[in-house]
């Protein structure tokens, strides 16, 4: 990958008091005035309320690590250990489309990471996963979806699918074929983690 090539940062903050991440949507506005940064997405976790998920999009990787190196960058961090209760886990997409905006627009989001075996042929495997998303456009309740490969993880693919609600999601899977439709063309998949997001908001290009 091109480090000028455009990226979307993943971020899953634990939280176990939610009264300590209110007001914490400012941060995200604040991140997307710096240099690099075009704009960021946030909100809770379906499954895990104690999750709090961003996803931040950037010009590219080498300008996601510079605002690591700003300076005020430790007030943030020391802002982000006061909210935490753990440890937050992130990692590093390229999207497609870039920017990824109809698929953040929709009430849920679904995060799918998966990570194909190695020795894949990822043109194979990327089009038995094309094949798939001809039946997903035509789902019920489906509102768009961005994915790409992984930045620190070459072999990790990354899918965000737009949805109503998580009944919408479900009834693709049970009612609409999906469950049929993953089986026969997405292969080679070592692992697997399924979550979904709740939107809270998004931040838009600083003017």
């Amino acid at each position: 990958m091109s480090r000028v090539t455009p990226v979307t940062e993943f971020i899953t903050f634990p939280v176990e008091d939610g009264e300590k991440a209110v007001g914490s949507e400012n941060w995200v506005r604040d991140i997307a005035k710096c240099i690099g940064c075009t704009s960021g997405n946030w909100g809770w976790q379906v499954e895990d309320g104690g999750n709090l998920h961003w996803a931040l999009n950037w010009t590219s990787h080498t300008a996601q690590q510079a605002f690591l190196k700003q300076a005020t960058y430790p007030f943030f961090k020391e802002k982000v250990i006061g909210m935490t209760s753990g440890a937050p886990s992130f990692f590093h997409a390229t999207l497609t489309p870039h920017e990824p905006t109809a698929v953040f627009e929709a009430p849920v989001t679904e995060w799918c990471k998966l990570n194909i075996a190695p020795g894949t042929d990822k043109d194979e495997w990327i089009s038995g996963f094309n094949n798939f998303k001809e039946t997903l456009v035509l789902a019920s309740g489906y509102r768009g979806h961005a994915c790409g490969w992984g930045v620190e993880d070459p072999e990790m693919f990354m899918a965000v699918i737009g949805w109503e609600s998580v009944e919408s999601h479900h009834k693709f899977l049970k009612d609409e074929g999906g469950n049929m439709e993953w089986v026969v063309n997405i292969s080679d998949v070592e692992s697997m983690e399924i979550w979904h997001v709740k939107k809270g908001g998004s931040i838009p290009p600083a003017v």
